[in-house]
């Protein structure tokens, strides 16, 4: 009786001892990521007006070509579309 005792006692002193060491584990876990975020924050610079204007050219170049790309599948799309479902005739 006293062995079936000491048994469930120590098996409740191990369920609180994993939640314990989990939580630990999380808040440790949580303060590594907070100050590796910090250094990184830290470590960051604003950009010069010249990455700036470099930037702002890249960027602008992709929207253009992708809009140019987007003119030229419906350019295409429209003719080929009427071929197979057949146009209208008036």
């Amino acid at each position: 009786m006293k062995q079936k005792q000491a048994q469930k006692r120590d098996e409740k002193q191990e369920a609180k001892e994993g939640k314990a060491g989990f939580l630990k584990g999380a808040q440790e876990s949580l303060l590594k990521q907070y100050q590796l975020s910090a250094l990184f924050i830290r470590k960051c610079s604003k950009p010069s007006k010249k990455e700036y204007v470099q930037l702002l050219k890249a960027h602008a170049a992709g929207v253009l070509f992708l809009g140019f790309l987007g003119y030229i599948i419906t350019f295409v799309h429209i003719p080929i579309n009427n071929i197979l479902v057949g146009g209208k005739k008036q």
